[in-house]
């Protein structure tokens, strides 16, 4: 047996004694014990993952599946996963444990980060930073579908799409990505502890078909949670206006209640920028 070889089985045989005691921070634990970088440690996972010796754990804990079907493919091009379970759906999971209104909804809540329906046993970390770490990550669950593609600007994508039941994850990493994992990491924290304290919030979501931002009650859906996090920018790309209510409830309001937390609003049309604007300014004047 060669030295790299014996030196893997260490860490594959340290994932198994240890993934039941630490099911939100493995990695990092495995990391740090044996001095090497998260993405070797994942790949190591994904070994163990593809030949049953342990079970992806968000499925068990939140699907109340029957059955999962898990399938790694590695072409010269790039490396696959996909998992696949019968379960109730992520997006209606979601929806029933923060009585949503609708399951799209759910959507805006995995892209601000930082939610689980199991707080007790996960972090509420692994999809957003997930969909990050590859290059192309993808959710189709019911008839919501929801994406992230490395390199585009947060383009989280909401859009029709034929019927599914159960949920199913695809995960796509080029062979050649050389994109170290703390530099994912380092992009959402901005203290000495590592803390996942900062996120980006695709205005866009907000909308389906031709809905429009027009009231308050659509900003304190937004803002839902905004509080756990120390800077979010605020994402406009793709919305082209807001109502007056929208803005003052966002930009004047929440800001009065959380002076903690940054709002940073980016890629603003000219009639969104003027509305937010006219919020900031009547906080200035005291709301006058």
């Amino acid at each position: 047996m060669s030295k790299v070889h014996a030196a893997g089985e260490l860490v594959r045989t340290f994932l198994i004694d240890n993934i039941d005691g630490h099911p939100t921070d493995i990695v990092r634990l495995t990391a740090k014990r044996f001095d090497c970088s998260r993405q070797a440690v994942h790949k190591h996972l994904l070994r163990l993952i593809a030949e049953d010796a342990v079970v992806v754990n968000n499925v068990t804990d939140h699907s109340g599946a029957n059955h999962v079907v898990i399938s790694v493919g590695k072409t010269a091009a790039a490396t696959t996963i996909k998992i696949y379970d019968d379960g109730v759906g992520i997006f209606k999971k979601i929806q029933a444990a923060i009585n949503l209104a609708d399951e799209r909804h759910a959507v805006l809540e995995l892209a601000k980060g930082k939610f689980t329906t199991d707080p007790t046993k996960h972090s509420g970390e692994g999809i957003f930073f997930s969909s990050r770490m590859f290059d192309a990550f993808d959710i189709l669950s019911g008839e919501v579908y929801f994406a992230h593609d490395f390199g585009k600007t947060e383009d989280w994508v909401l859009q029709p799409h034929s019927s599914r039941s159960g949920t199913l994850v695809n995960m796509r990493l080029h062979n050649h990505t050389a994109r170290p994992t703390k530099k994912v990491f380092d992009q959402f924290a901005s203290d000495e502890d590592y803390g996942f304290n900062r996120t980006v919030v695709p205005v866009k979501l907000m909308q389906y078909g031709d809905d429009n931002l027009i009231s308050r009650s659509q900003a304190k859906r937004l803002l839902a949670r905004f509080d756990r996090f120390k800077t979010i920018v605020l994402d406009f790309a793709g919305v082209s206006s807001i109502v007056q209510a929208f803005a003052d409830e966002v930009f004047r309001v929440f800001r009065a209640e959380h002076p903690e937390v940054e709002l940073v609003p980016v890629h603003t049309e000219p009639d969104v920028r003027r509305m937010i604007t006219r919020a900031e300014s009547l906080a200035a004047n005291g709301g006058v």
